[in-house]
């Protein structure tokens, strides 16, 4: 059940198939700490912040050695503005495992949100993912002001990757308030079928769209809107 809600979730796109795969699976193993992380990165993406957060935290107070569970149990703090808990969830995981991809974009993502830009910029030098650094960095010049290296260094990236990237060049150009240029890549993005435009709703890199009159209407037409996702029933409990 894990296998297929994971495929539904990230592959298909169907959240609601996804949700009951995961309900079915915490049924038969209810204290399975990697369905359980599973399960809270679906609760996030259908707008459940809370119990996502639950859910993570009892991940890795049961499997206090995975550098995995506080990985996402930092992107559930950062995605509802707990800065600094998503901080010091995520150099746990780096603690554990100072090699894991993508830990240090998200703490850098975090000091983005937090305006550091300074330690933002840190942050994304050490992620070993080149391709995360040069998105961090693309947004990170910008908030310094060095927008002709912003621009130049999200034109790489275009060149290199374009539309398998497109999601994250949809934060890019939402961070630096280009909404049409930030829509048209998540148009791409959702044509692409990209399993990250399951967290279109809670990514804050993204909150400079939701006051744009087309945001509700793009989320409605790709089944995301707040009413469609509310009527996705995924029952949870914390396991005893």
């Amino acid at each position: 059940m894990d296998n297929l809600g994971w495929i539904a979730f990230r592959e298909d796109g169907d959240l609601a198939k996804a949700a009951y795969y995961y309900e079915q699976a915490l049924m038969l193993d209810p204290s399975n700490t990697d369905i359980i992380g599973n399960a809270s990165m679906l609760l996030s993406a259908i707008g459940q912040s809370d119990k996502a957060l639950q859910l993570a935290e009892y991940q890795v107070s049961r499997d206090p050695a995975n550098a995995l569970a506080y990985n996402n149990l930092g992107i559930r703090y950062r995605y509802i503005g707990k800065y600094k808990q998503a901080r010091e969830a995520l150099s746990r995981t780096l603690t554990l495992n100072p090699k894991f991809i993508g830990a240090e974009y998200e703490i850098g993502a975090t000091l983005l949100l937090e305006g550091d830009y300074t330690n933002a910029a840190k942050a994304f030098g050490r992620e070993p993912h080149a391709v995360f650094t040069n998105i961090g960095m693309a947004m990170t010049y910008y908030g310094l002001g060095e927008i002709s290296r912003s621009f130049e260094l999200t034109n790489e990236l275009i060149g290199s990757y374009g539309e398998p990237l497109a999601y994250y060049l949809a934060q890019i150009m939402a961070f630096r308030g280009e909404n049409d240029d930030a829509f048209e890549w998540l148009e791409k993005a959702y044509l692409a079928n990209d399993g990250e435009m399951a967290y279109i709703i809670v990514e804050p890199l993204l909150n400079n769209l939701h006051t744009d009159k087309r945001w509700i209407p793009f989320l409605e037409s790709i089944g995301k809107s707040p009413a469609q996702l509310a009527d996705i029933k995924f029952n949870t409990k914390i396991p005893d």
